[in-house]
């Protein structure tokens, strides 16, 4: 039996088992077959070796009990422990992890990813996009709204927005989109 820290809720394995069922429940469509599931990997990476037995990483998939053969259903999940500090690969990028400046780091893959998004401004424009994404989130759902209740009610537009106490800024957004 693996024991584990308690003490971090947040690494507790059955979360990973969940974020793990709720990956796949949205990789297929309905009508999708069963076969046409991809291989899911959670990776998890946790502040220290949650379950204390010195090693880096911590590769889980299912097997048969009575024969010990791979159960290859394409269900993986990774924890790293993020306290490892090995001269390899994996200590490396533990370390690349921890790093505030790309200039400090081993991969330049990731140097370079960090470089645009901390020291390029493209962390700026992330927040922007991802703003602007819920927004429109926003004033979609709120559109949908007021469309069901013209529909179920017979409400007109501005009656519909009334009710649903919407701004005057919105108001005019969602006019034109009616």
């Amino acid at each position: 039996m693996l024991r584990y820290s308690k003490s971090r809720r947040g690494a507790h394995i059955r979360r990973a088992r969940f974020n793990s069922s709720m990956m796949d429940s949205r990789m297929l469509k309905a009508g999708q077959e069963f076969s046409e599931l991809q291989d899911s990997y959670m990776v998890f990476i946790t502040r220290t070796d949650i379950f204390n037995r010195g090693i880096p990483i911590y590769t889980i998939n299912r097997h048969f009990e009575e024969t010990k053969e791979l159960f290859d259903d394409g269900s993986h999940i990774v924890y790293v422990n993020g306290n490892y500090k090995g001269d390899d690969t994996i200590g490396r990028l533990i370390h690349d992890f921890g790093c505030k400046e790309s200039k400090d780091m081993y991969y330049p893959e990731l140097a370079k990813g960090v470089r645009h998004f901390k020291e390029e401004g493209g962390r700026e424009r992330m927040c922007e996009a991802v703003e602007k994404y819920a927004e429109n989130t926003r004033l979609n759902s709120l559109l949908e709204s007021i469309k069901n209740l013209m529909d179920s009610m017979k409400w007109s537009a501005d009656q519909a927005m009334t009710a649903m106490k919407v701004s005057d800024a919105d108001k005019a957004i969602l006019l034109k989109k009616l």
